[in-house]
């Protein structure tokens, strides 16, 4: 008997259905209309449908071909078909409840406008009518958002009853990457698509930086990345938008910078932009390298509008390199401003960087600006003990104001301090010619020191009062210049003219026999050598005045002069040619004549202008044979 009712019940259910599915099926349109009108009164939007096929089975359903819905330029969507299920408990109470939508291949377009038409719907929608949409299918739809293109776009989810939704998608860039695992979810459907609310997020895979850079006309990059991209919004506005990428092969440059290697960038607009460079080698010019490895983080804010790629609150942070300041790669060619910032040269060991950089000591920078091709720095700051190696066993230690003007570097007030010393300079560098105009002092500074740092030589001392002025190319065959100097209350090995004059008290060799009250003179460079004049030697009962060359390559003297000698033994004052001063200036030889006649001085000339024309030879010979081992290595 139960079985007989329920038999009975589902056949009374099943005419109930047909009768009512046959109501619509003799009116085909006004299931469309109420369709259309349902549609723009969610949307917002104007709907055009085209020609409609209603069918029973296996559930009620309509097939409507032509799908179009918005006014161009503004949101519009066009579909050769949709397909929308309807409620076969709702049609049995005479109602028309939409379960599921399908659409295949739709194209949506979104210009910059796309939303907040204050269009009106002037179509009624008929009552018993409603949306409840839970299977929402989109297949291979594309959606154009400006002038970026998706493809082979999939959406799968429901809309519900209530003002909110939540749907699955995916897409393609078409020779950019792939969007995957993405999730959107929609608040406030119940009100204008202007006003409808969301957040999305997603995977992106395998991009194309390249053809990313080439459509977004960034910065010269290539090579691919991976990550994340998420965002909230209104209607066609995106409030927020956050992007996760890292890049195992990144290849980026500008005519500044370049960078290569493992990257990533953590970036959220609007808010800050975080680059981590630590796995990646980045080159500064042609000269400056930081391998994989070292740490370097840089942050910054992406101002608006985002094209023209100016970046506020930058922060760079390193071992090496700490700053603030702006950054702006919308121009012909990159400008960093810094303020302020600091570089410690200690740190920078771990980088690759020229020979004669310095390894210890620190920039501080009150400001700096660099950009371009050619590469300009302007900059003011302080330098604090910067170390400049010399040579193996001398380093000078750099301090003082500098600024930097374009191309030039300056500072009219450094303290170079060597070997427990200092002495001041004021120079000009002009990094491009290369050009250098140098201004150097000494007050007092003790030459032992450096005597012993340059020539492991312990024997001389003096107390060194000097000025330099040198300007020219940056090679000690093209700079020139004038200087003077006084060596007081020094000794120097072998400068005893008792010595060179045989007097009987030098023969044992007494202390102090090479120490001298006053060495001055005046020099003007000439390529190798310097051109020295009014040299005076002050000892005990002697003045000698000297002239000549002084040879920079082995610091090898070469003078000649004249020598008064005050000894009591001699009976009254001597004065005496100096045939030669020469050697090197460690190991100074020197001849003083004791010719009587005009033959025998002619003849001792004639002798030291043939040693002189030997010595200048074999310095020839020397030069060219280590020039050609250099070339043979």
């Amino acid at each position: 008997m139960k079985a007989l009712c329920r038999t009975a019940l589902a056949v009374l259910a099943l005419g109930a259905a047909g009768l009512a599915a046959t109501h619509f099926l003799l009116d085909a349109e006004l299931l469309r209309d109420a369709i259309a009108a349902r549609l723009e009164a969610a949307l917002g939007e104007p709907v055009e449908l085209g020609a409609v096929d209603l069918s029973l089975f296996p559930l009620p359903a309509a097939r409507i071909r032509d799908v179009r819905i918005g006014t161009p330029p503004a949101f519009r969507v066009e579909a050769p078909e949709l397909r929308a299920g309807v409620s076969l408990a709702a049609l049995l109470t005479g109602r028309i409840v939409l379960r599921s939508l399908e659409l295949d291949a739709p194209r949506v377009r979104l210009p910059e406008s796309a939303l907040g038409s204050t269009w009106k719907s002037s179509r009624a929608a008929p009552p018993g009518i409603q949306l409840a949409i839970t299977q929402l299918t989109v297949r291979d739809g594309r959606l154009e958002l400006g002038s970026l293109a998706l493809e082979r776009v999939s959406l799968r989810g429901s809309l519900g009853v209530s003002r909110e939704a939540e749907l699955a998608f995916a897409a393609e860039l078409p020779g950019i990457g792939r969007v995957e695992a993405g999730k959107l979810e929609l608040a406030d459907l119940g009100r204008d698509v202007a006003q409808w609310r969301w957040n999305a997020s997603a995977k992106l895979a395998d991009l194309d930086l390249a053809e990313l850079r080439r459509r977004f006309a960034l910065p010269a990059m290539w090579g691919s990345a991976d990550g994340t991209i998420s965002g909230s919004g209104r209607g066609a506005s995106a409030e927020s938008v956050a992007v996760a990428l890292e890049s195992g092969d990144l290849d980026l440059k500008s005519a500044l910078l370049r960078f290569t290697g493992r990257t990533r960038l953590d970036a959220r607009f609007p808010g800050a932009i975080a680059l981590d460079l630590t796995d990646a080698a980045l080159a500064l010019g042609q000269s400056l390298e930081k391998p994989a490895g070292v740490p370097l983080k840089l942050t910054a804010t992406l101002a608006e509008p985002a094209r023209a790629l100016r970046f506020g609150g930058l922060r760079v942070e390193s071992d090496a390199l700490r700053a603030q300041g702006e950054l702006d790669l919308g121009g012909p060619s990159p400008i960093l401003d810094l303020h302020p910032a600091s570089l410690d040269f200690s740190a920078l060991g771990s980088w690759t960087a020229p020979a004669r950089t310095p390894r210890a000591g620190r920039i501080e920078l009150a400001s700096a600006r660099i950009s371009g091709n050619p590469l300009e720095l302007r900059a003011a700051g302080e330098l604090a003990n910067v170390e400049v190696p010399v040579t193996p066993k001398l380093t000078l230690r750099v301090s003082g104001p500098a600024s930097t003007d374009g191309t030039l570097l300056r500072s009219d007030d450094l303290r170079v301090a060597f070997a427990g010393e200092e002495i001041r300079a004021a120079i000009a560098y002009d990094w491009l010619q290369p050009s250098v105009r140098l201004t150097a002092r000494a007050q007092g500074a003790r030459i032992g020191p450096l005597a012993e740092a340059l020539w492991n030589r312990s024997d001389i001392s003096g107390r060194l009062y000097a000025r330099l002025e040198l300007a020219g190319a940056l090679a000690p065959a093209t700079l020139s210049g004038v200087g003077e100097f006084e060596l007081q209350d020094g000794q120097l090995p072998n400068i005893s003219m008792a010595r060179a004059a045989g007097l009987e008290r030098s023969l044992d060799e007494p202390p102090g026999l090479d120490r001298f009250a006053k060495l001055s003179g005046r020099f003007e460079t000439a390529g190798d050598h310097l051109d020295v004049s009014e040299v005076t030697l002050v000892q005990e009962y002697v003045t000698a005045a000297l002239e000549g060359k002084f040879w920079l390559d082995g610091m090898r003297a070469d003078l000649s002069g004249l020598v008064q000698l005050d000894f009591p033994e001699l009976g009254g004052p001597s004065v005496r040619p100096i045939l030669r001063v020469g050697g090197p200036l460690d190991a100074l030889e020197i001849e003083i004549s004791e010719a009587q006649t005009d033959d025998v001085r002619e003849m001792e000339a004639k002798l030291i202008k043939a040693i002189r024309r030997s010595e200048r030879r074999e310095r020839r010979e020397h030069k060219q044979r280590g020039e050609a081992h250099g070339s043979d290595g």
